[in-house]
């Protein structure tokens, strides 16, 4: 995984997160590896439904624990029939520093060497501990050991629990206290069936439980992952009961690493950028039939800082939320900052080895303490200076063909009043990296930018910062330098980006301001408006901010399709008289090609591409997306679309794509073009057979320019792919 300046795709797309998971950790009694492994490609299991029901009551006898359930099917009819696994931990409560933990009843013993499912014992692979080691991991009661279940034949059941709380001390002595918070958990389907999670918190020694540590909850995964945590063979989706097993005590004796659910969650959101795994090490965790799963390149499609993300504390659904920032621990804070172990003599840690939480807040980590608050800590300086810019387009003169165009704008800040900016003078505009571009381009419809002079493709261009004049009430005009082109037709977009810089903490910082754009005409009546078909709030359920091009480019896609248009690749910025790092000439960056294919990329693990893409950026860097991992269902196009714009027969706006710009890069005549149809879907199923299946229904891949000009391809995907088709994409990607 390339973490880049320019061109960040990777901020973008990067790898998302938990695609894989765990798969199968290791379990207690009724192993948690006793199911099949989940699909590894995306984080998300294809299951048609989710089982429902009702954990009604629970109570704790003698130490015997009883509870009573109900299932049903996804049309609310009773389910009988069902062979459900069980749990049940306890909240121990808060003491000196320590936070609220969940302490699971079962539990098991797990021997590098030693596979207690039968299906390999090993001796000796590489990056596990000797042989022998062992460790703790909570799990169930399930197949190989069971208390008594009930099935009342309506749907409803009752189950009384094989563990008896009042004598666990082996291999963990869990010490069972009535006043504490209790959770029994029922886990159902699976291995292709529809899963479902209960959970039901309770006091056996009754009264209202006071004691809560809901945190995260699953919905916050989900706008990312869709389903997220179908793991261990796709029966566990809800965090509520996943905590219950992924105790502070829990961890893989193969690797070392602990599976508690705070540190397992932050190391793979967090693993490409580990301190630890920037210094060689890796993040991995060995599962089901001793596999190894490698978490070491993933990514957050975001900064890492942005905790409030997972952590709502708005959500009355989440009250502990903001245990986040007011809860300091070594096991949390260490989980993503790892490079050093501050529980050593020698750690370089400012306060000193420190060998539990009891001091971790008081003088240090608290709000104002020494080493400031964690809230405070996790401020991301430049998107809180982002908030004090805005561009403005007041109006746009002078756009016929011939004519140069002319716009009239302003730079203000939103936190004062809509205070005018002084690009002259401000210090935000004085840095000599600060940037303050106009660009123009054409036609709304689809772009081409034909004669702006700039690339292939890339839109007309001005130095707002050089070349902008005074209008002496804090706004600004810039008249560009080229006129629109006689040939021009139809509308087009005007449209301010660039990038102030500001000192955070001692250094210059690039603020990614949100890009100004306004439609004008050319020789329409009146502006025609570019078709919206991705909603940019969708990008925001994984990307928080949508910021490329060394923060020029910044969460506005209306802007991203002007360059990322049919006409435009990357020759510009390749290597072009010689193949690039992909065997390539060069690559297309049609918007939907280049979203599609990044979506797609993880070749190795079920990605729809067969062979991954690679951009070139600025300065002539590779960009390898090859391995990014899609964290939903790939096949689910409104994760970004908005409405039905995913579906067939595609817009009658759209053009062909360049893929190969012949002999010369700046001339358009002896380009080769694939239809629009073809290559949207080609983008992500770059296989010969989906090629022939294409081109049998009028897909073209070899298009001249003057074929794809005049529309010389037939295209009849909708036939079958559009509504009402015998293949319709809303019905088989049941959308």
């Amino acid at each position: 995984m390339k973490i880049y300046d320019n061109l960040k795709l990777g901020a973008l797309l990067f790898s998302l997160l938990i695609a894989a998971f765990l798969s199968g950790c290791e379990g207690g009694t009724g192993d948690i590896r006793s199911g099949e492994p989940t699909d590894q490609g995306t984080g998300s299991t294809e299951t048609s439904t989710i089982l429902s029901g009702e954990i009604t009551s629970a109570a704790v006898n003698s130490g015997v624990v009883t509870i009573d359930f109900s299932l049903e099917d996804e049309k609310g009819n009773p389910l009988p029939g069902q062979h459900p696994a069980f749990s049940i931990a306890q909240l121990q409560e808060a003491t000196q520093g320590e936070p609220t933990k969940w302490q699971n009843y079962i539990n098991s013993t797990q021997t590098v060497g030693v596979d207690p499912t039968g299906w390999a014992n090993i001796t000796a692979l590489p990056g596990v501990q000797p042989v022998g080691t062992s460790a703790t991991q909570a799990g169930y009661e399930g197949s190989s050991s069971a208390g008594t279940l009930v099935d009342h034949g309506d749907g409803s059941y009752t189950y009384t629990y094989d563990v008896v709380l009042t004598n666990v001390t082996t291999p963990v002595a869990v010490n069972y206290d009535p006043s504490l918070t209790h959770r029994v958990t029922v886990q159902v389907g699976g291995h292709g069936s529809p899963p479902g999670n209960l959970t039901y918190d309770f006091r056996p020694a009754g009264g209202i439980v006071a004691t809560t540590r809901k945190i995260v909850k699953i919905e916050s995964c989900n706008e990312c992952h869709g389903q997220l945590l179908a793991m261990h063979g796709g029966n566990r989706i809800d965090v509520d009961y996943c905590v219950v097993c992924h105790n502070p005590g829990s961890s893989d004796p193969h690797s070392g690493n602990s599976v508690n659910f705070t540190n397992l969650i932050h190391k793979l959101h967090s693993g490409a950028t580990l301190p630890s795994v920037k210094a060689g090490g890796e993040f991995a965790i060995w599962g089901y039939r001793n596999t190894k799963h490698d978490y070491s390149d993933l990514g957050l499609p975001m900064d890492t800082r942005n905790c409030r993300k997972c952590h709502d504390e708005h959500d009355a659904d989440t009250p502990d939320a903001e245990q986040w920032r007011t809860i300091v621990t070594i096991e949390a804070c260490g989980s993503c900052h790892d490079g050093d172990d501050i529980t050593s003599p020698a750690t370089t840690h400012a306060g000193g080895q420190q060998t539990d939480n009891s001091s971790c807040i008081s003088g240090c980590h608290e709000v104002g303490g020494t080493a400031g608050g964690v809230e405070e800590n996790h401020v991301i300086g430049t998107q809180e200076e982002a908030k004090k810019f805005r561009y403005r387009i007041l109006d746009v003169y002078s756009t016929a063909p011939g004519e140069y165009p002319r716009v009239k704008f302003a730079v203000t800040d939103p936190t004062q009043g809509s205070y005018f900016y002084n690009i002259t003078s401000a210090a935000p505009f004085k840095d000599s990296r600060s940037a303050l571009n106009i660009k123009w381009a054409w036609s709304t419809t689809d772009y081409t930018n034909t004669g702006s002079g700039s690339g292939p493709a890339n839109p007309m261009a001005g130095n707002a910062l050089a070349d902008a004049v005074a209008n002496g009430d804090g706004t600004y005009t810039f008249t560009s330098a080229t006129f629109i082109p006689l040939s021009a037709t139809g509308s087009g977009a005007v449209f301010i980006d660039g990038r102030p810089r500001v000192s955070i903490d001692g250094k210059i910082e690039s603020i990614p301001v949100k890009n100004a754009i306004q439609y004008f005409p050319i020789d329409d009546a009146s502006p025609y408006i570019r078709r919206k078909i991705v909603d940019i709030e969708k990008c925001y359920k994984c990307h928080e901010s949508v910021s490329m091009h060394g923060a020029n480019r910044n969460d506005n896609l209306e802007v991203c399709v002007v360059c990322h248009n049919p006409d435009n690749t990357d020759a510009v910025v390749r290597p072009y008289t010689t193949l690039g790092a992909d065997g390539k000439q060069e690559e297309a960056i049609q918007f939907g090609w280049m979203i599609h294919s990044i979506h797609a990329g993880d070749v190795d693990n079920h990605g729809f591409r067969a062979n991954g893409i690679v951009v070139y950026g600025h300065g002539g860097s590779v960009n390898d997306f090859s391995h990014v991992r899609f964290p939903g269902d790939l096949k689910k196009c409104t994760n970004c679309h908005e409405g039905e714009s995913y579906s067939l027969p595609i817009s009658v706006d759209a053009r062909a794509v360049t893929f190969h710009t012949g002999t010369s890069i700046d001339s358009k005549d002896d380009d080769t073009l694939m239809s629009p149809t073809a290559a949207m879907c080609y983008s992500c199923h770059d296989n010969a057979t989906s090629q022939a299946h294409m081109e049998s229904y009028g897909g073209d891949f070899s298009l001249t320019r003057s074929e794809a000009d005049n529309g010389e391809y037939n295209e009849i995907c909708g036939s079958c792919h559009g509504p009402g088709g015998p293949v319709d994409l809303k019905e088989v990607l049941n959308l």
